[in-house]
């Protein structure tokens, strides 16, 4: 009798419970109890995730060693897989694929919207899957007459960042669309106005980064790409090249001089011939500008640097160039290597057939050689300089001979004159 009348006891007890949670429900958490389970949660979350995925343990942890008995500070901890996981994802996230809305055809931006924001444009182009190459030069040339644009971010980023993330994500940094320089196909292929814009926008907006990666493709890389012929990438390396150092000598000599040092340390670690003949237009560009602009200062030891390089990316052609340069040296400017250059029997004469830019720019060097030393009044050695330049190169600096026609005229030698000099002035080596 006692047994049923417990039974029955707890079972009113069970039913009054429900009752009491259904009149009575159970009250929310308070702010500290929400996030207190939280971090209970995303605590053993984190702790699965490490234990199903583990990191690598830091292989440069500090060691603890021991002085007057103290610890040395505790090694790094390695990064958790819950981090490199919320990386990854936030990547995914912040991609234009999902971070932007595609428009539908209908709401297709009007002219003047892809004018005022470009790259807002290709971003859109990025999301709906229809960005190209070429949709990305006309991106580049819409920049040059949108400057207002300069210091819009898009989501966080830069114009530039844009670009080359692009490049980078979808692979075609690497593709031969890209690296070939305006292809026999237009509507495929990259430009090399388009590659000199997207330089000069990533070195303005502090994305150097990519070009260098273009410009390495290491040898492993370079197997990889099956599809390029590898006198293409030598050539894409040589303009892409030539484009990075002219971006940075528009801003200053010392600029494209250092561009210009790091790829020639590149090409000593290569050890490779044609790594310093990729460098030829680059050098020769700096070597233009260097006599074009005299006055212009340079930092001694970067230009003394570049001097001695030539000798390993010009050849027997060095020994013209290293003269050329040691007359324009910012701090030990000196003729006597143009002068012994102009004497050696093996020395300019063995150019004095060669290519019209090479002839020019002998008669450069000769003309700048006996100027000095002119000035020096070592008049002697000036008319070694001048004579040389006579005897080989006549037909650059002296008139023609008169024809049987009118005899010129006082003003006619002079205009003639007048003409050789300013011949004179434009010359510039190649």
């Amino acid at each position: 009798m006692q047994l049923v009348f417990t039974m029955q006891s707890t079972a009113s007890k069970r039913v009054l419970s429900t009752l009491a949670s259904k009149l009575h429900p159970q009250l929310p958490l308070s702010p500290r109890e929400s996030q207190q389970l939280l971090t209970l949660l995303t605590t053993s979350f984190r702790a699965h995730l490490d234990r199903e995925h583990p990191v690598p343990q830091n292989r440069h942890a500090q060691k603890p060693t021991g002085n007057n008995g103290q610890r040395s500070p505790s090694p790094t901890r390695a990064p958790s897989s819950y981090a490199s996981a919320t990386r990854h994802i936030d990547s995914i996230l912040t991609n234009p694929l999902f971070a932007v809305k595609p428009r539908r055809r209908a709401s297709d931006p009007a002219a003047v919207d892809v004018l005022r924001d470009p790259v807002g444009w290709f971003i859109d182009q990025i999301a709906t899957g229809a960005a190209t190459l070429p949709k990305a030069a006309t991106c580049l040339d819409l920049l040059e007459i949108a400057p207002e644009t300069s210091s819009r971010l898009y989501n966080g980023k830069s114009r530039a960042f844009v670009l080359a993330e692009w490049l980078r994500s979808s692979g075609l940094d690497k593709s031969r669309e890209f690296v070939e320089l305006q292809s026999s196909n237009k509507k495929q292929g990259f430009s090399n106005k388009a590659l000199e814009r997207l330089v000069t926008l990533l070195f303005a907006e502090g994305e150097a980064a990519a070009p260098w990666r273009w410009f390495i493709r290491s040898q492993e890389q370079r197997t990889k790409e099956t599809i390029l012929d590898a006198k293409q990438v030598a050539t894409f390396r040589q303009h892409l090249l030539w484009k990075m150092v002219f971006t940075q000598a528009n801003l200053g000599l010392d600029e494209g001089l250092a561009v210009f040092m790091q790829a020639f340390r590149m090409a000593e670690v290569d050890g490779l011939d044609s790594s310093y003949t990729v460098l030829r237009p680059a050098g020769a560009h700096l070597v233009n500008r260097i006599i074009a602009t005299p006055d212009q200062s340079i930092e001694p030891q970067l230009y003394q640097a570049f001097l001695v390089s030539s000798r390993r990316w010009l050849g027997n052609w060095s020994q013209a160039v290293e003269s050329m340069l040691w007359l324009h040296h910012p701090t030990q400017k000196t003729v006597s290597p143009a002068l012994d250059y102009i004497r050696d029997s093996s020395g300019a004469i063995a150019h004095v057939q060669g290519t019209q830019s090479r002839r020019h720019f002998l008669v450069q060097l000769c003309l700048g050689t006996a100027r000095e030393l002119m000035e020096k009044e070592r008049y002697t050695e000036a008319q070694v300089a001048m004579q040389f330049t006579k005897d080989h190169f006549a037909d650059l600096v002296l008139s023609k001979p008169p024809t049987p026609a009118p005899q010129p005229t006082s003003q006619d030698k002079q205009r003639k004159e007048r003409e050789n000099l300013e011949l004179l002035d434009q010359l510039v080596p190649t």
